[in-house]
């Protein structure tokens, strides 16, 4: 009970740690771009993305995280029971430690909601750009919106893949469905006005996004720039000011390298052992076979490949000399080996 309750609190609190940080860095990204428009409080977002945000976008890799993830193995905390105190100390108790934590985790949101608007707000700055061929505007504001969109989908996926420690088939399948299903779902919110009429802030805005490799430098850049400053300041703390927990991490990752090779030597002495035993049989067997036969050998001839002797210069004078086909008698070799061989014996 011990074990479980305190992967339990730890993994409370990283759940509310990432809604903090998804919803900060969602909501900072309005705020954002009312600077760009006046503050005319027009969404940044369309409806399709704000409605789906927190249902489908951010939810399904929270919640494998919130099952699943250990920061260290069960038998380490059984090991270890100073990793106890992470959960039942007074700072921990008393809320100041996730008040640190909640200050860190909003800055990191902060970040990375201003660099995806800002990436995609560079990128994308030709608003109301008119295509010359059909006279239609092919950019505007929520061409832009959807550029940060995605960029913090993708940002807020790398941030759950920097936080999760033990990872399972549901986590790999929860964050990689939550990055990649979204581009689909664009693409039939995009379709949708001419369809069904419905979504008319978004018709056609994948035609005009994928086509465009600005969309797609605005996506890159900001979410994976986003996801490399947030690694390198976890990477920073870590080895600044590491936790208990992150030391015992540490050691599990040297035990488990140093296991495997071991068992890689072990795996090469049996290999070696099964080598010399095989070499072993194999000379006792030659020497069994060489011992049973003596002199004689198995030569191939002209005749057929029949057993001759050592004595008469290892073939058989005239053998098989009157037959008419490659394949011998049975009473020609009887005959042969009577007439040619001197230890016959009738």
């Amino acid at each position: 009970m011990l074990v479980h309750g305190r992967f339990s609190a730890k993994r409370n609190e990283e759940v509310v740690l990432y809604a903090f940080y998804k919803n900060f860095a969602y909501a900072m990204a309005n705020v954002w771009f009312a600077f760009c428009s006046a503050f005319s409080a027009q969404a940044a977002f369309p409806t399709a993305a704000i409605a789906t945000f927190n249902v489908l976008w951010t939810s399904f890799p929270t919640i494998a995280h919130a099952v699943f993830d250990q920061d260290v193995l069960v038998e380490s905390v059984s090991k270890h029971p100073a990793l106890y105190r992470e959960t039942s100390s007074l700072a921990a108790s008393s809320g100041f430690d996730f008040a640190r934590r909640v200050c860190g985790w909003s800055v990191s949101s902060l970040f990375a909601s201003a660099w995806c608007f800002a990436c995609a707000c560079l990128t994308l700055a030709s608003v109301g750009t008119v295509d010359p061929t059909t006279g239609r505007v092919t950019l505007n504001h929520m061409t832009v919106g959807l550029a940060t969109f995605t960029a913090l989908v993708l940002a807020c996926d790398a941030k759950i893949v920097t936080r999760t420690n033990h990872w399972t088939i549901a986590n790999v399948v929860a964050v990689a469905a939550s990055a990649i299903l979204w581009f689909p779902f664009l693409v039939a919110t995009s379709k949708a006005w001419k369809l069904v009429g419905a979504f008319p802030d978004v018709s056609d805005a994948s035609n005009a996004l994928f086509v465009d490799a600005r969309f797609w430098l605005a996506v890159l850049l900001g979410s994976g720039t986003a996801a490399l400053a947030d690694l390198a300041a976890q990477s920073l703390r870590r080895v600044s000011s590491p936790s208990l927990a992150e030391v015992v991490r540490e050691r599990e990752a040297i035990d488990a390298a140093e296991t495997k090779k071991v068992d890689k030597k072990t795996k090469n002495k049996n290999k070696t052992a099964v080598a010399s035993r095989l070499a072993t049989f194999s000379t006792r067997a030659a020497a069994f076979f060489g011992r049973s036969f003596g002199s004689r050998s198995f030569a191939s001839t002209e005749g057929g490949g029949l057993p001759v002797t050592a004595r008469d210069g290892g073939a058989w004078k005239g053998a098989c000399a009157r037959r008419k086909s490659r394949n011998p008698s049975v009473l020609e070799v009887v005959k042969q080996h009577r007439n040619f061989s001197d230890d016959w014996n009738p």
